[in-house]
């Protein structure tokens, strides 16, 4: 006669307790190196492009900028207005610009506007350029071109 098959032993309610606490103290243990490693830096994300030049830039809302149509297409040229507007840029004029040809949309700048119009032009995707003359560096010009690809 052979013996009947024994079940296997049932876990003991120990155990399921046993890894719900090791499962926890492993995530408290990364929490907290999260929040120390947070603590060490400040918690302030540093990037590549971050220069003391950048720290320097006064903040968007103490820049004018002008939106000109320079492609025909008012609407195009009011959605890359309320843009630069949700970045936070005082909008001056958003108005035509004095013809219709541009290629390409650009940010322009006066004599010392080039860093600004750099952190414009890197949040619009595009690209800058000088403007002739001028006084006021706080100045930007952004002269809308052809709509292409996703707003």
């Amino acid at each position: 006669m052979s013996s009947p098959a024994c079940p296997p032993p049932e876990p003991k309610p120990a155990e399921g307790r046993l890894r719900r606490l090791a499962v926890f103290a492993a995530l408290a243990t990364a929490v907290a190196a999260l929040v120390v490693a947070l603590l060490l830096t400040g918690g302030h994300r540093r990037t590549h492009t971050s220069t003391p030049a950048a720290a320097a830039l006064p903040p968007p809302w103490k820049v004018r900028v002008d939106v000109l149509n320079g492609a025909g297409d008012i609407n195009w040229t009011r959605q890359v207005a309320s843009r630069v507007g949700a970045l936070g840029y005082r909008l001056g004029r958003v108005a035509r610009a004095g013809r219709f040809d541009y290629p390409r949309t650009a940010v322009y700048y006066e004599p010392g506007g080039q860093a600004l119009a750099v952190r414009l032009a890197r949040a619009l995707g595009t690209m800058t350029s000088p403007l002739p003359g001028g006084s006021n560096p706080r100045r930007l010009v952004v002269i809308v071109g052809p709509h292409r690809g996703p707003a």
